[in-house]
């Protein structure tokens, strides 16, 4: 199971406060060798414009492939196998919004939504990565998204290979070891959660924190 804390980081240069949510993943719960492969732990925050979602790996690779499983309240669902990437993932939750992201074709992360139950890709983003420290920070848009203060964020995030079918080698959202390659299908049966504060957080900086060093993804060491 994963150890969930709330960490604080000062608002530099305003006095205020914002708040980020840890989840940690145990390390080596993962049924192959790539370390690439092994979430530690996902850092969510968000401003009043963005979400920001951090990733830490136990390694890197190129070939790595990130995929954002995500449920927005009142929006259209679906679960079980429906993804897509048509990977070989399964949710017991509904999920409303994906994101499906590689490294080696420059960093692209694709945005898809669902239209009556229909995926369709909305756009393309450039997570940031820091290969040195493993992390894969996605600025994702709180008015696309659908999300308000106050809303409570389901989600999970997986690791996977590059081909149709294969596995979430690893979930955030748990530390039961997956099926590896050609070995079944994963299972994503109880989502993480975070709630966006219901008074406003100081614009911009989630995503200073994330990207320019300023709070706790840059500064942040693995356990």
């Amino acid at each position: 199971m994963f150890d969930r804390i709330c960490a604080v980081t000062t608002a530099l240069f305003c006095g205020s406060f914002a708040a980020a949510d840890v989840f940690y993943d145990a390390v080596g719960d993962i049924a192959v060798g790539d370390a690439n492969l092994d979430i530690t732990q996902v850092e969510v925050t968000n401003d009043d414009s963005n979400l920001y979602m951090t990733v830490s790996l136990n390694g890197w690779q190129n070939w790595t492939k990130v995929l954002l499983f995500l449920e927005v309240p009142g929006e259209g669902t679906v679960s079980g196998f429906d993804n897509p990437w048509d990977r070989g993932i399964t949710t017991d939750w509904n999920v409303s919004n994906f994101v499906g992201s590689y490294f080696d074709n420059g960093n692209v992360a694709q945005n898809w939504s669902l239209d009556a139950f229909t995926w369709q890709l909305d756009y393309d983003t450039t997570p940031a990565v820091d290969q040195g420290l493993a992390t894969i920070t996605y600025t994702l848009s709180l008015g696309d998204l659908g999300l308000n203060a106050g809303d409570t964020l389901s989600f999970d995030v997986a690791t996977t290979g590059a081909n149709m079918g294969d596995p979430g080698i690893d979930l955030a959202s748990t530390s039961t070891v997956q099926p590896g390659w050609n070995e079944g299908f994963s299972a994503s049966v109880t989502p993480l959660t975070y709630t966006l504060p219901s008074t406003p957080v100081v614009p911009g900086i989630g995503g200073i924190a994330a990207l320019a060093g300023f709070g706790l993804a840059g500064r942040r060491r693995r356990r």
